[in-house]
This record gives structure tokens, C-alpha cells and sequence, in this order.
């Protein structure tokens, strides 16, 4: 039955749970690891207001398998059962840089948050994206807002491109799932971690 104040957790289809000590308040806790393969999308729920404040999202090699498009994030308050895609749902801002090369790029009212460059990212193995997306207090009744930094290849480049930003959705809602999908074709490869910070 394990001991007090343990919880039980799985160790994935297949494989025994087993009893394990609640992280302490202000740890980051893994919730869950989706894994590319020629995949439409990554998506995430999971989402425990009661347990959690925060998220983050930690991208491992996510490989387009479209050149020159770009990774998007995109969120829902159903649980999944469908996503927010309107032409104002969101807005964002971001600013890239690659050798003495800067530029910044932004949208007051779009139908996603753009995390990478506008037909920007490579689909070889070189150009795979790393980076963390944080995503505040979706739970809360103000605007969700997120910030996110990565790294990947451009295109046309040899380059490594590095790009931070942060938008926002443009309604008050509570978040319960995300989507981080292609603007166009699917994901070759890559992992996304998904975790939640510990109230």
C-alpha cells in the first residue's frame, strides 16, 4: 500500500506502478512524454489545478517533416476535444537571432503562437528544435500567457537560429489542453516533456 503521503505513478503501458514520494511544493513533477512519429501533432492534457500552478514543456529534437514551415502552439478549455483555431484567438511576439542577424516578427491576432520563425525551419537532421515553453497559471480567470525560448536551423542555412518570445491567448478561459502542431505537414521525430510545478 506503500507508506504516508505517497502516491501511486505509472511507469508506462506495460510496466508496474509503483508508490512514490509527492514532490515537494515549487518542484517541477514529470506528468507526461509524448514522442513523434510522423505525427499530426503532439498533444497534451493532464492538466490538475488542484496539484499544479504552472507548466513547462521541454522540446527534444522535434523534427518537421515539411521544409520551411514553422512549429506552432495552440490551446483548448474542453480537454482535447477540440482546439481554439479562431483568427483572434491569440497573439504573440517573438525576436530571432543567427550570427549578427536580428530580426523580431509578431501578430496581434492570430489563429496560434508561432514558435519558430515564418517558413523558417529545416526538416533535415540538422534542423531538428530544442527549447522549453512555460505556460502560466492556465487555470487562473486572466489571459493565459506563455514564454518560450529555443533553437534550430534554418532552411536555407547552415545557422543555428535562437529564438525567444511570448504571446497570450485573447479570451479568459481555463486551459486544460495544448497542441503543438505543424503550420504545415506532420512531426518526423522528437520528444516533448511534459511538467507541471507543484503547488
Amino acid at each position: 500500500t506503500g507508506s504516508d503521503g505517497q502516491v501511486l505513478t505509472s511507469a508506462g503501458a506495460g510496466a508496474p506502478c509503483a508508490f512514490e514520494a509527492l514532490p515537494a511544493s515549487g518542484a517541477w513533477a514529470l506528468i507526461a512524454t509524448g514522442t513523434a512519429s510522423n505525427s499530426s501533432s503532439l498533444d497534451f492534457t493532464g492538466f490538475n489545478s488542484t496539484t499544479y500552478s504552472s507548466y513547462m514543456f521541454i522540446i527534444e529534437n522535434l523534427r518537421p517533416a515539411t521544409d520551411g514551415q514553422h512549429l506552432t502552439f495552440i490551446t483548448s478549455t474542453d480537454g482535447g476535444s477540440s482546439y481554439d483555431t479562431g483568427a483572434s484567438d491569440y497573439q504573440w511576439m517573438d525576436s530571432r537571432n543567427h550570427t549578427t542577424n536580428v530580426a523580431a516578427e509578431n501578430d496581434v491576432a492570430d489563429a496560434f503562437i508561432r514558435l519558430a520563425g515564418i517558413t523558417d525551419q529545416g526538416n533535415d537532421t540538422t534542423a531538428a528544435y530544442s527549447g522549453t515553453l512555460t505556460l502560466f497559471a492556465p487555470s487562473s480567470a486572466l489571459y493565459t500567457n506563455v514564454t518560450w525560448h529555443g533553437v534550430y536551423r534554418n532552411s536555407s542555412d547552415e545557422y543555428a537560429r535562437m529564438i525567444v518570445g511570448s504571446g497570450r491567448r485573447l479570451s479568459e478561459a481555463d486551459v486544460d489542453a495544448v497542441r503543438f502542431i505543424q503550420s504545415s505537414g506532420n512531426l518526423t521525430s522528437g520528444t516533448i516533456r511534459f511538467l507541471g510545478m507543484v503547488k
